[in-house]
């Protein structure tokens, strides 16, 4: 019955930092290397917006410190859709977190569905 009852804190307490990471994975590595990152995941269209800006900036050298704050300056100016490029990999997994969950860590997830099964028998 302990075992039983500890299984998902014990289970929570050794996968926290891993499930941390998946949860905020894209949020985190975003910031560490958004470009790389998102070059990766979606080429045609989070690497279009990433380096739009950067192509902008050779086109037109006007707008450079409007491009270098953008991140800043756009998301006071439009923060809903700013903030959803930004942090869109996190949003969809709040928004779809049953069926992203599922897909991300699906051996865990069985672990703890079945935990019940398993320590019965």
């Amino acid at each position: 019955m302990f075992e039983i009852i500890t299984c998902f804190y014990m289970f929570e307490i050794i996968t926290w930092f891993y499930k941390f990471e998946i949860i905020s994975c894209f949020y985190t590595f975003e910031i560490i290397s958004c470009f790389y990152k998102f070059e990766i995941i979606s080429f045609f269209y989070k690497f279009e917006i990433i380096s739009c800006f950067y192509k902008f900036e050779i086109i037109s050298c006007f707008y450079k410190f409007e491009i270098i704050s953008c991140f800043y300056m756009f998301e006071i100016n439009s923060c809903f859709y700013m903030f959803e490029i930004i942090s869109c990999f996190y949003m969809f997994e709040i928004i779809s977190c049953f069926y992203m969950f599922e897909i991300i860590s699906c051996f865990y997830m069985f672990e703890i569905i079945s935990c019940f099964y398993m320590f019965e028998n």
